[in-house]
């Protein structure tokens, strides 16, 4: 598993400032410490090639066919799977949901919003997308397929089911990334004075007001293993983060 560590711009900020006895930093100097900023990487990717073919099919209560799967990647603190040949035309509906039903992300011909759709994986939003991931290491699949329009498109589905093909999991508590918050060593990189970084609802009893503030913070989960820190702006789900989180507006379409 690769890791790298997000790298906080006023701590590179001050370290050159102190470098260079508190010498006024210039707009350059500015762009080239604060460029050296990167999304951690706390996950990877697993192969799957999971069918979700008609052989794994049960009825339901309501007397529809139901394909279940369940996958699981051991000690995970997400998983987020990957699907392609997936049929949602005619009433096809494809539900991926945590294990207690506390997560629950469903995705039907009229409503895809919550897929992520990667052109460079090929993904076209319809047929092949991932699904919202689910925080725990296991996520359960729940898909009924559309039903077809013709012979050609039956003999399409029996030939080409959906499947899974692979899936991205990852954890922040990894034992690497615990050594660095416990390491007294001073670098480029370390925290000035105590590392009191936790959990902000630790924080909730002691410090109410900061916490209430805190509220608009989000934790960015992109392409399956970037993690990075973003800010909701307004009351339209508008995010608001740094240029190494996301480069450029295509890497959102």
């Amino acid at each position: 598993m690769k890791l790298t560590y997000l790298v906080s711009a006023l701590g590179l900020l001050s370290t050159a400032a102190l470098a260079q006895n508190t010498a006024p930093l210039t707009e350059a100097q500015m762009m080239q410490y604060t460029s050296k900023a990167s999304k951690a990487i706390i996950g990877a990717r697993a192969d799957a090639n999971i069918s979700l073919g008609q052989e794994f099919a049960t009825l339901s209560s309501t007397g529809s066919t139901v394909i279940t799967r369940t996958i699981t990647h051991p000690d995970a603190s997400y998983i987020k799977l990957h699907f392609k040949n997936v049929n949602l035309a005619n009433g096809g509906k494809l539900v991926v949901r945590s294990a207690d039903g506390s997560e629950r992300y469903e995705y039907t011909e009229a409503n895809m919003h919550a897929a992520t759709v990667n052109s460079k994986l090929g993904d076209d939003g319809v047929t092949s997308f991932s699904a919202m991931s689910i925080s725990a290491e296991t996520a359960i699949v729940e898909y009924t397929p559309g039903s077809a329009s013709d012979s050609g498109q039956i003999s399409t589905q029996a030939i080409t089911p959906a499947v899974i093909d692979f899936y991205d999991h990852g954890t922040e508590n990894t034992p690497m990334m615990e050594a660095m918050n416990a390491s007294t060593d001073v670098g480029i990189e370390s925290t000035c004075g105590v590392n009191e970084r936790r959990d902000v609802q630790c924080w909730a009893g002691s410090n109410p007001t900061e916490f209430e503030r805190s509220r608009p913070v989000a934790r960015l989960l992109m392409n399956g293993s970037g993690l990075c820190t973003g800010w909701r702006v307004g009351p339209d789900n508008r995010m608001f983060t740094n240029e190494h989180c996301v480069g450029s507006a295509s890497e959102l379409a």
